[in-house]
């Protein structure tokens, strides 16, 4: 059973480490994600559409008093209605509440002003078989309150009026704030009497928040990526997660995030969760990841110093030769180079065969320490380090071919 976890509060310039409930489901994430635009007429709710891939900032209640279904609250990505398959009409993610024995229960509470609009979507899927719902009228409701009264119903269905092993489609849902205050959205799925068929309600709201992208496209694990929204909204923001990982990052202003790789990442494509006070955003495959390089040189074998041999060298008379001077070659690309810090992706554009040591200390490539290219005929990536110090079979590259794609990975300060 999912419970619920507060997050503390976050003030910029300071790095934070926020751990976060559940957040497995983030690194199997697909797709584009659908994010709409923050609006200010919109309620904010803390990752309202279920972004994070679980309930973070929800209240859940499951009320058990027997065979009560340990999943009765989930956030999934489809779900098998009985006349149709549903999917996150926003976003990737919506939760579903399964009737427990008697209740499920998820709810928020927040603070609006009066005129601002709380909007979302519902669905109720009945599994009682046709009949049954007259002695088991299972049920799905979402209502706004405010303290212990009612003060609106968005949602209300049961069996008897939707009717057995059928369900509605996702419903669009709509409340007016009347004046300002605090007030709670409150979802429940009920069991009529039994505890052998759950109904489902599924419930969705959008983030409010984005788009958000991130820079550069490639990082190195233990150094950092910029997170920026273009509706701003990261002030306050809760936890960053990388492919589910939580990650320390830091607030620099409302539309910028600075985040830390972790290893736990991986290595590959890197899905990128934020939760703010104004949702639960998901920005999916947001850059590329890779493992710092580390070299281990080869110990070069000893060798035997041969005794010295005294031989008598005739005298020569010395020959005047006359050497050529040979044509200047352009190895360097133009337009040069230009290293975005930490793994800069780059094809080759200067003389082919170019030797990579003269071309990384002529071409303005101060700092790199490695170069790597993958060989697709071998299917394997090869190599050039910059502290290999010449040992034979240190590097598998020493030149350059003109046309190639090539990482070139420079240190970056922590």
């Amino acid at each position: 059973m999912n419970e619920h976890f507060s997050f503390p509060r976050v003030k910029r310039g300071r790095w934070i480490f926020a751990p976060v409930l559940a957040v497995g489901l983030l690194a199997s994430l697909i797709g584009a994600a659908a994010i709409a635009s923050a609006d200010a007429n919109e309620v904010a709710l803390v990752n309202g559409g279920f972004e994070s891939g679980d309930t973070s900032g929800w209240q859940v209640q499951v009320e058990c008093t027997s065979d009560c279904d340990t999943d009765s609250v989930e956030v999934v990505q489809s779900y098998e209605g009985n006349t149709e398959t549903f999917t996150a009409p926003d976003g990737n993610y919506f939760a579903i509440l399964r009737g427990a024995c008697p209740d499920s229960t998820l709810s928020q509470q927040f603070t609006a002003e009066a005129g601002q609009v709380l909007s979302g979507n519902a669905f109720f899927s009945v599994n009682e078989a046709a009949g049954d719902e007259f002695e088991y009228d299972d049920y799905g409701r979402v209502e706004v309150m405010q303290g212990n009264t009612v003060v609106a119903t968005l949602f209300d269905k049961d069996a008897i009026s939707v009717g057995g092993e059928t369900n509605t489609p996702w419903t669009p849902l709509s409340y007016t704030i009347p004046s300002t205050g605090t007030y709670t959205l409150v979802a429940t799925s009920g069991n009529g009497e039994d505890c052998s068929v759950d109904s489902v309600l599924g419930i969705d709201f959008p983030s409010n928040i984005g788009p958000v992208t991130a820079a550069p496209a490639t990082q190195l694990w233990g150094h950092s990526v910029t997170l920026t929204s273009a509706s701003g909204g990261f002030t306050g923001t809760t936890s960053v997660l990388m492919n589910g990982q939580p990650t320390p990052f830091m607030v620099t202003s409302d539309s910028t995030i600075v985040a830390r790789v972790p290893e736990a990442a991986g290595i590959g494509s890197v899905n990128v969760a934020i939760i703010t006070p104004s949702g639960g955003v998901v920005v999916p495959n947001a850059f590329m990841a890779f493992a710092p390089v580390v070299v281990t040189l080869p110990t070069p074998p000893a060798t035997s110093t041969p005794s010295p041999t005294t031989t008598s060298t005739p005298t020569s008379t010395p020959t005047s030769t006359t050497t050529a001077t040979p044509t200047p070659v352009s190895e360097c690309p133009l337009p040069p180079i230009e290293l975005s810090g930490g793994a800069t992706l780059t094809t080759w554009a200067g003389s082919d065969g170019a030797p990579i040591a003269a071309a990384v200390t002529d071409c303005g490539l101060d700092g790199v320490t490695a170069i790597w290219t993958f060989d697709s005929g071998a299917q394997a990536w090869q190599g050039w380090f910059a502290n290999s110090g010449g040992t034979p079979g240190a590097n598998d590259i020493t030149t350059f071919s003109t046309g190639t794609a090539y990482f070139f990975l420079t240190a970056l300060a922590s």
